[in-house]
């Protein structure tokens, strides 16, 4: 599956049987998504705090999530019918969703609120 290196470069975050994993250098590995559903594309926050994804837990259709990667925590940011959506991240840890013809712009004032 997709393997992705964190900013700092001590960590990656790769797919694998429809779960997302957390790998620190010192070989400690963890399951960050533990669910049935697919969880797919992982995507580091410019600070490494955050991983984004795509899960279709929850019904079957693809929306974007984010893990605080310390705490384990989840918290679903989209709740739309449809595919999988482009994501990612600006300097300053803001969150972009393709949504098919615009764009969803998640502040990080809003992902900290959501990943208290």
């Amino acid at each position: 599956g997709r393997k992705t290196t964190s900013p700092d470069g001590k960590s990656t975050a790769h797919e694998a049987n429809g779960e997302i994993y957390i790998a620190e250098k010192n070989k400690t590995i963890k399951n960050l998504t533990r669910d049935p559903a697919l969880d797919i594309h992982p995507v580091w926050s410019p600070d490494g705090q955050w991983l984004a994804f795509q899960s279709n837990r929850g019904g079957g259709d693809w929306n974007v999530w984010v893990a605080d990667v310390s705490s384990g925590k989840l918290a679903q940011i989209t709740r739309i019918i449809g595919n999988e959506r482009v994501i990612g991240w600006d300097t300053i840890g803001n969150l972009y969703i393709d949504l098919g013809g615009s764009q969803l712009v998640v502040k990080v004032i809003e992902l900290e609120t959501k990943l208290k």
